[in-house]
Order: structure tokens, then C-alpha cells, then sequence
């Protein structure tokens, strides 16, 4: 199955935001925002804790979109340790919806907690979103 893969650039209030695009070649279920991991650990769109599961909501049948936040890879301006990211999220999230209107509910991923910024944008936004998180979680049990 032949799929297609392009690179966008968003504009956001910091300048453009580096973008890959991921085209499923059958049937689109649905489309997914992938954000980046963290920068200070490697984290860019085209790490493969982006870039992975990128693939295989693609493989699902997902249109997907994964940027890098401002001043990460080609992404323009500088981390704001925050509120620009928010916002990044959210214009990335608004380009989303404007492409994709027919689906009923976008769906955000991160492999990090970088990618946390994008969890109160799900509040802005008119329809319920899921986040589903690639990131292992911690156990809680102590072994004292």
C-alpha cells in the first residue's frame, strides 16, 4: 500500500512551524496530530518516537500531521518554555481541523511531556479529542 508523505510549514505567531505530513493511501478514518518529544532529549519530528507512531496511526488509516514546536529543527522562533508551545499546539490543531472538517474528532498524541502542551488545547476546541500518550508510564509501586 503506497502512502504519502509531504512537508508543510504552518504559520504560527512565532513564524512558520516545520510540519510532516503522513497520507494514508486507502480509506482516511480519521486524522491525528503527533507532537514532538522533548528537544533537550532528542526530540524532533523526525525522531522515531514521533515518526513511529506517526506511522502507524497512518497505517490505521489516519491523516497525520507531526511538528516541531518554535524554535526546534526548522521551526522558526524560540522556546518559550510553555505558552508559545500552547499556542503552537493550537494553530497546529486549527490546521488540522480547517483540512480535515469532515471527521467528527481529531485525535493528539506525544511521546513526551513536551507534548503536554497540547492536552489544554483539547479545552479550546469544539469537539471531544482524545490523547492517547506513547510515552511508558512510571509505576507507582514501591519495591521498600
Amino acid at each position: 500500500m503506497s502512502r504519502r508523505l509531504g512537508h508543510l510549514q504552518i504559520r504560527s505567531e512565532a513564524g512558520l512551524l516545520e510540519a510532516l505530513l503522513l497520507v494514508p493511501a486507502g480509506r482516511r478514518r480519521g486524522a491525528a496530530l503527533v507532537c514532538q518529544a522533548h528537544p533537550q532529549h532528542g526530540g524532533t519530528t523526525h525522531a522515531k518516537a514521533v515518526y513511529h507512531p506517526a506511522r502507524g496511526l497512518e497505517s490505521a488509516g489516519f491523516s497525520v500531521p507531526c511538528f516541531n514546536f518554535r524554535g526546534t529543527g526548522k521551526s522558526e522562533g524560540h522556546s518559550s518554555g510553555g505558552p508559545g508551545e500552547f499556542e503552537d499546539a493550537s494553530v497546529a490543531l486549527a490546521w488540522l481541523e480547517q483540512r480535515h472538517a469532515a471527521f467528527r474528532s481529531s485525535w493528539l498524541a506525544s511521546p513526551s511531556g513536551r507534548g503536554s502542551a497540547c492536552v489544554p488545547v483539547l479545552d479550546t476546541m469544539p469537539s471531544r479529542r482524545s490523547w492517547p500518550s506513547t510515552r511508558p508510564s512510571r509505576s507507582t509501586t514501591s519495591t521498600s
